[in-house]
Formats: C-alpha cells, sequence, structure tokens
C-alpha cells in the first residue's frame, strides 16, 4: 500500500515506484485553439480515430526548447459497458504525458444505459523545439465485454498554450 502525504489538510496518495510526475513552469505568450458546435462525433473503433476540427497548427518561434500544454474538452457519451478515451499528439507523435486519458467510464445500467458528461483535461509536451507544429486530438472506445459499442464526443474544443 502506497504510503500517503498529508498537504494543507489533504491525505494524497505518494506517487507509486515507477510512477512518472512531470511538473514545470514557463510563461506563456500564445494561444490557439479551436471550437466546434457540431454534435455526436461516434465511432465505434477501438483505433485511434480523429477527432473531426480538432487540429491546432502554430509556430513555436522561441529559440530555445519550450514546453506546450493542450487542453481538450468534449461533451462525451458512452454506450454501457464500454469507456472513451481521449489523447493528443504532437506532429503525428505521441509525446504527451499522459499519452492518453479516460474521458468517460461505465455508468450502471441503474442509472442509465447512456451516461453523458462534459469532461476536459491537460496534455503536457516537454521540450518541444522551434519551428511549426500541428496538434490533433483522437479517440476512441475501449471495451473488454462487448463489440462495436459507440462512444460519442460532441462539441469538442482544443487549446494549445505555449511560449
Amino acid at each position: 500500500m502506497p504510503r500517503r502525504a498529508n498537504i494543507g489538510g489533504l491525505s494524497i496518495p505518494r506517487p507509486e515506484f515507477g510512477s512518472r510526475v512531470v511538473s514545470g513552469t514557463f510563461r506563456p505568450r500564445n494561444l490557439s485553439y479551436v471550437v466546434s458546435e457540431e454534435l455526436d462525433f461516434i465511432t465505434t473503433s477501438t483505433d485511434w480515430v480523429p477527432v473531426p476540427h480538432m487540429s491546432v497548427t502554430f509556430e513555436l518561434s522561441r529559440k530555445r526548447r519550450s514546453d506546450i500544454i493542450t487542453i481538450f474538452t468534449a461533451m462525451c457519451g458512452v454506450e454501457d459497458p464500454t469507456s472513451l478515451q481521449v489523447r493528443t499528439k504532437l506532429d503525428g507523435e505521441l509525446l504527451s504525458f499522459p499519452d492518453e486519458i479516460q474521458f468517460s467510464g461505465m455508468i450502471p445500467k441503474e442509472v442509465q444505459d447512456w451516461g453523458a458528461s462534459c469532461h476536459s483535461y491537460p496534455f503536457v509536451f516537454q521540450k518541444v523545439s522551434r519551428g511549426s507544429h500541428t496538434v490533433i486530438a483522437e479517440f476512441r472506445g475501449a471495451s473488454a465485454l462487448k463489440a462495436n459499442l459507440e462512444v460519442i464526443i460532441s462539441r469538442p474544443s482544443l487549446v494549445v498554450v505555449y511560449a
């Protein structure tokens, strides 16, 4: 069992051996974004598929490497019993921390067959070199119980913060 740390009255678990924790500081000078009002981007794929319209191209002009933070937000729905996973990629490569995140999980049948809620998560790309870059968001369904279950993303947005 991991030991816990008491910080400001909150008891939080210490990172397990091998857990990765990333921190840093930079002065963001730029912000690029894309927002869509469209509803119901649906997939039954367990392979990663791009979220339509969620692509941001920007220019990193600093002489030294800089961190980039992307924030993906969407209203999500899942068909029981599956989960929706999301990731962002920089220039076609999976380099972010964390590399993927679960947005929606299984909703108990006694609650409802479909669960819909809004989720947001930041992804960090460290020490990105100067030049033109493109960030995209991707999503997929994940279920070990059934095949061809739908996951839905509606009204997505992608924000890129950089120096």
